[in-house]
């Protein structure tokens, strides 16, 4: 039995009504290393109470609390306490970071990096590139993105929405998608998950802390404009000489080995989530460098 207090990861979950359960082997990994960790079901899931909301600010509150908890407990080491998110617990993470300055460390897992509209209209620019589009069609596009979360943002009347909306759907239209598809899109932008995403200040957090980050990105991630995400976080981490930002190849949104197309449908076939060897190895691995764990710790009881 290893002697405390230890070491702590939180671990944050993404999108959705989760339960604990989803970072086995990471957890696992960590363990050896002498690092105790907690994952927490969501609100309104397993043993929380309270009712489910998709709602940055009351998803970060909730992680406030736990975080506030943590730091009660004399079995902690308060010196070493650190904050793992996946997707849009990497949201969670860098504002936790931004507010406690003693936490030791953060680790953002497929998690978008930027301020406000940028988090969008950048990593919808790269993959309209990747994909072979005109740079004037895109632009086009962008600007039309941009201006209709702006103007939903200042409560514009029903009239300027529509017309806006008509204008992000030719955007996309002149990018090659049919009207079915264009319509589409525009659903899955046209809604409060943009607006929350629009009022975030991720860039202005990963730029302000001064404990290590590490950014990890799987190179097949649908969902995060990967390539792009991870030129702007070394960007902003530049000023942080213990930090570090990874591509993993061959990954996707859900850090599982086999992956081929990156797909949420495929990744439904292979099972898990983040229980790539490649990534536990590379976050445990750093996570103990940064911690400079002793040996008396190295065993979790």
């Amino acid at each position: 039995m290893g002697k405390g207090p230890y070491p702590l990861s939180i671990l944050i979950q993404g999108t959705g009504p989760n339960l604990r359960g989803s970072f086995v082997e990471l957890i696992d990994r960590l363990s050896s290393e002498g690092i105790a960790t907690l994952e927490y079901d969501k609100r309104g899931t397993g043993v929380s109470t309270g009712k489910y909301e998709e709602n940055n600010d009351k998803l970060i509150a909730d992680a406030r609390m736990v975080l506030a908890a943590m730091m009660k407990r004399t079995d902690i080491d308060q010196r070493k306490i650190t904050i793992i998110g996946h997707s849009q617990g990497a949201i969670i993470a860098p504002a936790l970071a931004f507010e406690n300055p003693q936490i030791a460390a953060i680790v953002n897992l497929a998690g978008g990096v930027g301020d406000g509209i940028d988090i969008v209209s950048g990593g919808m620019r790269q993959t309209l590139l990747d994909a072979g589009k005109k740079p004037e069609a895109i632009e086009t596009l962008v600007n039309a993105v941009t201006k209709l979360v702006e103007a939903k943002t200042a409560k514009a009347n029903d009239q300027i929405l529509t017309i806006l909306r008509t204008e992000v759907v030719n955007g996309f239209i002149a990018n090659d998608f049919s009207a079915e598809d264009a319509k589409g899109a525009l659903a899955k932008i046209d809604n409060d998950d943009l607006q929350q995403i629009a009022q975030l200040r991720l860039g202005t957090q990963l730029k302000s802390v001064a404990m290590p980050v590490l950014q990890v990105f799987g190179s097949l991630d649908p969902i995060v404009a990967s390539k792009y995400f991870a030129v702007e976080a070394s960007k902003l981490l530049a000023h942080n000489p213990k930090s570090k930002v990874v591509m993993l190849d061959g990954l996707s949104h859900w850090f599982v080995e086999g992956a081929v197309t990156g797909s949420a449908q495929e990744n439904a076939t292979l099972g898990g989530n983040a229980n790539s060897p490649r990534l536990i190895a590379l976050v445990a691995t750093w996570l103990s460098g940064i911690l400079a764990i002793d040996a008396d710790v190295k065993s979790i009881p």
